[in-house]
């Protein structure tokens, strides 16, 4: 096992129609310094999130490899390329399973008066808000890219870049103003893909 394997450690937890779901080690880390709670709403939320990308790949006949929740993400990795009308389905699913979650923990936030029911319920409406944003590569940048794909392949990833560039740069601001330093930090990460997918640099 190399050096970059040990960093990317990862934990099976269980199945999911036969695609197994991993956790980080880096995402246990988590419990050290946020409340365990919290800790594990964040995990149910990326958990669903990823669940909802795989169950609609299943069910478009594609076969899922595995699922893994990372410290600051959590991916869902296919055995093939799949067909941009595809992805935009099976892409769109993830922010949907948030928006569920969105109205689940609102009622029972509404049902208990429960502070941490209100937290979640927050998470889950900003891991929907930001994932359907058209920024690449979350989701709604990528189901934009899907989409411009089907229509002219040889501008897609420019389009998508310059549209990314632009909601990358007005988050930034934003998030400068309001001093949001992690939304800084990915707006800036956002703005580099941008930029290297309008052939500014190459990375």
């Amino acid at each position: 096992m190399n050096f970059m394997n040990k960093l990317s450690m990862n934990i099976k937890l269980f199945n999911f129609q036969g695609t197994p779901i991993y956790i980080s080690i880096w995402f246990l880390l988590l419990f050290l310094i946020i409340e365990p709670i919290l800790v594990i709403g964040l995990f149910i939320s990326v958990l669903v999130h990823e669940l909802a990308h795989a169950l609609i790949a299943k069910q478009k006949g594609y076969r899922v490899d595995k699922i893994i929740i990372n410290i600051l993400y959590g991916g869902t990795y296919y055995n093939q390329d799949i067909h941009n009308k595809d992805n935009i389905l099976i892409t769109l699913a993830g922010p949907i399973g948030n928006f569920i979650l969105v109205l689940l923990f609102f009622i029972l936030y509404v049902l208990t008066n429960n502070e941490y029911m209100f937290t979640i319920f927050g998470l889950n409406l900003i891991l929907y808000i930001f994932n359907i944003l058209p920024i690449y590569p979350m989701d709604g940048g990528q189901v934009l890219r899907s989409y411009l794909k089907m229509r002219n392949r040889e501008t897609y990833k420019k389009i998508s870049g310059l549209v990314s560039l632009i909601m990358s740069i007005i988050i930034l601001i934003i998030s400068i103003i309001y001093s949001q330093n992690l939304i800084i930090v990915l707006s800036i990460y956002f703005i580099l893909i941008s930029l290297h997918d309008l052939k500014v640099f190459k990375i």
